[in-house]
C-alpha cells in the first residue's frame, strides 16, 4: 500500500527540504567565496572530467572564461600526460597505497613554458556525485626563492670557507651545529666530526671555565663578546692559541637558541709576540751587560794600577833582600795574595770585555779534554763523561780565557751536586742559521758548540734569568763572589760566541757555549821565562798614573835599563821627539786622559817607523789594544805585572829572546 502523508506532514517535509537547500546553498556560496578569494588554482570535475568549478585564479591561469571553463573537460586545462599520473596516484591512495596527496608536476604551458605546479587532489561529494577537488598552486616564485635561497646559502657557504677565520654555530648546550672549513682546520677534525660536538671538548678545563663565563654573560646580556688568548686542543692532542667572538641567536619567537662568532687563530702572532718579548728582554739584558761592563772595566782597571803599584815595590823589596831573611817569606805571601787578586780582577775584566790576552787557533777538543780531566783528578766525586765531535773545527780564541770560562762552568756544576753526580761535556760542530741568531745578536754560519750538563739542583726560572748577572750568586756569604758564570759570558762574548742555560728546579743545568769555526789548529807553544833578566839601552816609560811611574822606573833602574818618564801622551810623543836616537824602547800605557795610547803609538811611528813598543795597560787585550797590536806593536803586558814577566817581555822584544 502507498505511504501518504498529511497535508501537514507533507508541508513539514517540504519546509525542511527548503531548509536544507538553503543550507547547502550557503555551504556552496562559502565555498565559492573561499576559492575565490584563493591565490592558488582551484576547482573541481566528476570522475569523467567535466569542470563542475573553477575559481578566477583558474581562469587567469588556463586562460579560459568560465563559461568556457565550466564546458570544458580537465584533459582541456591539464594534459592527459600530466593528467593520468594524477588520476592514477587518486586511485592508488583511495586503495590506501598512496598516503600523500601533495605532489609535484612541471607542466607545459602553450608557450612551451615549464612551470612547476603543486597539486594537492581529494575526493568529494556533492549530492551523493562524486568529484575530484584539485588545489593547484603555482610554484614558479616559491622555487625562484628556493634557488635564490640555495644560492645565498652556497654563496654564503664560499664566502665563510674562504676566510681565514672560523665560524661557527652552537646551541645552548654547546654543541656545534654549523661550522666552516677553517674551524675544522684548527681544530684537526673533519666536519662530519665536529659537528654535534660539544666546544668543551676541545679545551682543557682552565679555558673551559673561561668560556662558559662568556656565554653565560652573553647569554645574559644579549650582547656580544671577546674571548681573547685562549687555547685549543686539537684532534692529534696539539694546542693552538685563539681569539674568538660570541653573539646570542634568537629564534623567530625571540627565544635564545644558541650562539654563533668567529675564531682566529692568533698562535703564530702569539709565538712571534713572545719572540719580540724574549728579544726586548734580551736586549735589556745586553744593555745592562754592557753597563756594568763598564763600570766593571773601570773599576779593575784602577784596581789593577793599585795591584801594579803594590807587586812592583814588593819585587824591589825582593830583589834587594836575601831569601834566607824571615822577612822574604811574608814579601812572597804578599806577592801571592796580589797574584790571587789579579786573577779576580781578571775574572771581572774577562766580564767586562772577555780579558783576552794571546790570541791563536785552539783545538776545542785538546782544551776541553784537558780541563775536564784535570777537574776531574780534583773532583773526584764527580763523574765525567766526555764525547767529543770527529775532525772538529778549530777556533780562534785566547786558550787560558777559554780553559777559565770552562773550569768555571765546571766549578759551578760542582756546587750544584754537594753530594757527587754526573757531567756530560760534548762537543759539536754546528751551522747556525738566520732564525736562531736573531735571539742573539750574532753572525750565522759555523760554530763549534761545548754541551756541559750537570745533574745537580736545578735553577728556577728567576735564578736561571740572572746567572749571568755580575756578583749574583745562591751561596751562602763566604761561598762564591758570584763573578764566575759573570765573567763566562763576557768572555765568550768577547770571541763573538754566546752562551745559553737550559735548567729546570731539580733537573739538573745544561751550559751550551758556541764558539765561532775558525779553521785548521796550528801548533803555538811558549815557555814563559821564569827568572829576570837584567838588561841593558834606554826606555821611555809612559803613564799618567804617579804611582805606576814609580814603581816601574824603579823597577826598570833595577833591571838595569836607563829611564826617561813621560806623565801624558803629548809628553810621551815631545820626549821622544828629543830622544829617539837614544831611545831603545817605549813602554806605552794604553788609557791617558789627554792622549790615548793609539795615537801616542801612531805619532812616534810616524817618527820611527821601526821604533819598539811594549803596549801596558789594566785593561786585558780588547778591541782597541788589538788594533794596536796588528799594527806592529812588538808586545802586550796586563798589569799587574812583576819583575820576572817584564824582564821577560823586554828581553824578547829586544833580543828576539
Amino acid at each position: 500500500m502507498p505511504e501518504y502523508f498529511s497535508n501537514e506532514e507533507f508541508q513539514a517535509e517540504v519546509e525542511k527540504r527548503k531548509h536544507a537547500e538553503a543550507e547547502l546553498r550557503e555551504y556552496v556560496d562559502k565555498f565559492n567565496d573561499l576559492a575565490e578569494a584563493c591565490a592558488d588554482v582551484v576547482l573541481y570535475h566528476d570522475l569523467q572530467g567535466n569542470i563542475a568549478f573553477i575559481n578566477e585564479a583558474g581562469l587567469k591561469f588556463t586562460g579560459f572564461t568560465r563559461n568556457e571553463a565550466l564546458r570544458a573537460n580537465i584533459i582541456d586545462v591539464i594534459p592527459e600526460k600530466y593528467l593520468l599520473p594524477m588520476l592514477e596516484r587518486q586511485k592508488r591512495r583511495k586503495a590506501g597505497y598512496e598516503k600523500r596527496n601533495v605532489y609535484e608536476i612541471a607542466y607545459v604551458n602553450k608557450n612551451g613554458a615549464s612551470i612547476p605546479l603543486e597539486v594537492n587532489s581529494i575526493m568529494v561529494k556533492d549530492k551523493g556525485v562524486p568529484y575530484i577537488l584539485l588545489v593547484v598552486r603555482d610554484l614558479r616564485l616559491y622555487k625562484q626563492k628556493e634557488r635564490e635561497l640555495s644560492e645565498n646559502r652556497e654563496k654564503f657557504q664560499n664566502i665563510l670557507n674562504s676566510i681565514e677565520d672560523g665560524y661557527y654555530e652552537v646551541d645552548l648546550k654547546g654543541r656545534i651545529v654549523f661550522c666552516n672549513e677553517s674551524l675544522c682546520r684548527i681544530l684537526g677534525y673533519s666536519k662530519d666530526e665536529v659537528t654535534g660536538k660539544s666546544y668543551r671538548e676541545s679545551v682543557d678545563e682552565e679555558n673551559g671555565k673561561k668560556l662558559l663565563e662568556a656565554f653565560n654573560n652573553v647569554f645574559k646580556t644579549g650582547g656580544t663578546s671577546k674571548v681573547l688568548d685562549w687555547e685549543v686542543i686539537r684532534k692529534d692532542g696539539s694546542k693552538r692559541f685563539v681569539e674568538a667572538s660570541i653573539a646570542l641567536v634568537k629564534d623567530p619567537e625571540n627565544v635564545p637558541a644558541g650562539f654563533r662568532g668567529l675564531v682566529r687563530d692568533i698562535t703564530e702572532r702569539k709565538q712571534a709576540e713572545e719572540e719580540h718579548k724574549k728579544f726586548e728582554l734580551q736586549m735589556r739584558h745586553a744593555q745592562k751587560m754592557e753597563a756594568i761592563g763598564t763600570l766593571a772595566g773601570g773599576i779593575a782597571h784602577d784596581f789593577n794600577n793599585i795591584l801594579m803599584n803594590i807587586q812592583g815595590n814588593v819585587s824591589i823589596m825582593m830583589m834587594e833582600i836575601d831569601p834566607a831573611d824571615p822577612f822574604y817569606e811574608n814579601l812572597k805571601k804578599i806577592e801571592d795574595s796580589v797574584e790571587k787578586a789579579s786573577g779576580l780582577t781578571r775574572q771581572i775584566l774577562g766580564f767586562a770585555r772577555g780579558g783576552k790576552y794571546v790570541i791563536k787557533e785552539i783545538d776545542l777538543n785538546e782544551l776541553v779534554g784537558r780541563t775536564a780531566q784535570l777537574f776531574g783528578r780534583a773532583r773526584k766525586e764527580i763523574n765525567i763523561q766526555t764525547k767529543f765531535q770527529d775532525n772538529a773545527w778549530s777556533v780562534k780564541a785566547d786558550q787560558s780565557q777559554i780553559e777559565q770560562a770552562l773550569l768555571n762552568i765546571y766549578l759551578n756544576a760542582w756546587q750544584a751536586m754537594p753530594s757527587g753526580g754526573n757531567l756530560y761535556i760534548v762537543t759539536g760542530n754546528v751551522l747556525i742559521d738566520e732564525n736562531y741568531i736573531k735571539k742573539f745578536a750574532i753572525t750565522p754560519g759555523r760554530y763549534v758548540m761545548i754541551s756541559i750538563t750537570d745533574t745537580g739542583v736545578g735553577m728556577d726560572e728567576a735564578t736561571k734569568q740572572r746567572v749571568f748577572d755580575p756578583f749574583f750568586t745562591t751561596r751562602e756569604i763566604g761561598r762564591g763572589t758570584g763573578l764566575g758564570l759573570a765573567s763566562v759570558y763576557g768572555i765568550i762574548k768577547n770571541h763573538d760566541g754566546f752562551i745559553n742555560v737550559y735548567s729546570e728546579k731539580g733537573k739538573g743545568s745544561t751550559f751550551n757555549i758556541y764558539l765561532p769555526a775558525f779553521g785548521k789548529v796550528k801548533e803555538e807553544k811558549k815557555k814563559e821565562t821564569e827568572s829576570r833578566i837584567p838588561g841593558t839601552g834606554t826606555i821611555l816609560f809612559v803613564d799618567d798614573e804617579q804611582m805606576i811611574i814609580d814603581v816601574g822606573q824603579a823597577i826598570l833602574k833595577k833591571l838595569g835599563y836607563n829611564v826617561i818618564i813621560a806623565k801624558g801622551g803629548q809628553e810621551a810623543v815631545d820626549l821622544y821627539t828629543k830622544n829617539r836616537d837614544k831611545i831603545d824602547l817605549v813602554v806605552l800605557d794604553m788609557i791617558m786622559p789627554d792622549i790615548p795610547g793609539s795615537e801616542v803609538f801612531d805619532r812616534i811611528r810616524e817618527l820611527n817607523p821601526t821604533v819598539k813598543v811594549l803596549l801596558s795597560s789594566g785593561y786585558a787585550l780588547d778591541v782597541q789594544t788589538s788594533g794596536i797590536m796588528e799594527k806592529g806593536c812588538n808586545g802586550f803586558i796586563q798589569k799587574p805585572f812583576n819583575v820576572k814577566k817584564l824582564s821577560a817581555k823586554l828581553n824578547e822584544i829586544l833580543h828576539g829572546q
